[in-house]
């Protein structure tokens, strides 16, 4: 499961990650959220897209370690680079609990 701190990053997500055999992201930003919180019975590994200096996210869920940043490797500089890339290996507590949390509107 990918799980994007923003609805820019779930968006890119949406509409490339498919043609790389991504699965579906989810995301608590702004009205992302309402499409479709992720499912009650997922807790497995969990990919993270965050912004670095906080842990927000990442505090949500268990044994995470960063694997990546996000670099569009054309020297274009936006607020989605240098994002990290973290994998998780499960959530704190179960999705429906953990959603209100998550969402957000900034």
């Amino acid at each position: 499961m990918i799980f994007a701190e923003n609805y820019g990053e779930a968006g890119a997500l949406t509409r490339y990650g498919p043609r790389h055999g991504l699965p579906h992201p989810y995301s608590g930003h702004m009205s992302y959220a309402d499409w479709d919180p992720p499912p009650a019975a997922a807790d497995g590994p969990v990919l993270l897209v965050h912004q670095d200096g906080s842990d927000r996210v990442t505090r949500h869920f268990t044994g995470c370690r960063q694997v990546a940043r996000v670099d569009n490797r054309h020297g274009v500089d936006n607020e989605e680079s240098h994002a990290a890339v973290v994998l998780c290996t499960g959530t704190a507590r179960s999705w429906p609990e953990l959603w209100p949390a998550l969402r957000h509107f900034s």
